[in-house]
């Protein structure tokens, strides 16, 4: 299509330039019809489809808009076409990268709730005196995936608990990766604790979960297949839970319905749950997990 003929389209779509003649509503807009994170890598085009005005200037997701029935035309010949659409265009391309983020983060923390029915129905209720918070960029000096206490931690409970994920994660880079580093850091929601503390039970929980493709949406299985690394002691950490299943889901939630936190478990807790296991096995997973 000609920048003619596009301007001929557009004359005949009042609706259409009375959608761009006000800023972009882009948390009710977006994502129309494209699943969250799923998308296309964008190049500098306006497209008029069947379905949907799309803009992809540099855009990591494409945004569909109003029903349409046109080619489409490069942002230059835009600018020919009607100021008021590049002009919206290019004042709201930051409110629109910022509002993409948002969603973005939004679908993972739904996921996080998705994730903790699944924990809870595994390893018993979280405890309720931690709130979870948001999820947020790592701040480790190595970019590492964590569980932090924004306003601080307090023994007693009533901290709220973020999430952070590793930088390539947050950036969104891959969004089965976030969700991976997500299934994680929801098992350390369940008795969230203050770092350095935590069992290799607990980190070998956490990366037992993350790996168990029943635990996933499909994509997210396709991932854990081509076997994500981990770093040595998250290994060992996860063999040595994998050595006690089945029992030891069982263990563990009959010993956290008891009160006690998955933090304060010694070897006695766990022993009689676990009559397959070496002791030396039970006691290890009991130990302070090396960072």
């Amino acid at each position: 299509m000609g920048v003619g003929s596009a301007k001929e389209a557009l004359s005949t779509q009042p609706a259409l330039l009375r959608k761009f003649g006000k800023p972009f509503d882009l948390s009710t807009d977006l994502f129309a019809e494209k699943s969250l994170g799923y998308s296309h890598r964008a190049s500098d085009v306006l497209q008029f489809d069947s379905t949907s005005l799309v803009v992809s200037y540099h855009f990591p997701t494409i945004f569909s808009y109003l029903p349409a029935t046109y080619g489409s035309v490069r942002p230059s010949q835009v600018k020919r076409v009607h100021p008021k659409i590049y002009l919206r265009f290019r004042q709201n391309f930051s409110t629109a990268m910022h509002n993409q983020k948002a969603l973005f983060l939004h679908g993972l923390e739904q996921q996080v709730d998705k994730y903790m029915l699944k924990l809870e129905h595994l390893f018993g209720q979280r405890d309720g005196r931690f709130e979870f918070g948001e999820i947020g960029r790592s701040t480790h000096p190595e970019g590492d995936p964590q569980t932090i206490f924004p306003y601080g931690y307090h023994v007693n409970g009533g901290c709220v608990v973020d999430i952070h994920l590793s930088h390539s994660a947050y950036d969104g880079n891959s969004l089965e990766q976030s969700i991976w580093q997500v299934a994680h850091e929801c098992v350390h929601l369940l008795d969230p604790c203050c770092k350095g503390l935590a069992t290799v039970l607990e980190e070998g929980l956490a990366t037992w979960f993350q790996d168990e493709q029943k635990f996933h949406p499909d994509s997210v299985k396709v991932y854990i297949r081509n076997n994500p690394p981990h770093p040595p002691n998250y290994t060992e950490a996860k063999q040595l839970v994998a050595q006690c299943m089945p029992d030891l889901l069982y263990a563990v939630k009959k010993v956290r319905t008891s009160g006690i936190r998955l933090t304060d478990l010694v070897s006695e807790d766990l022993a009689g749950y676990l009559p397959k296991s070496s002791s030396s096995t039970i006691h290890r997973l009991c130990e302070t997990f090396p960072l």
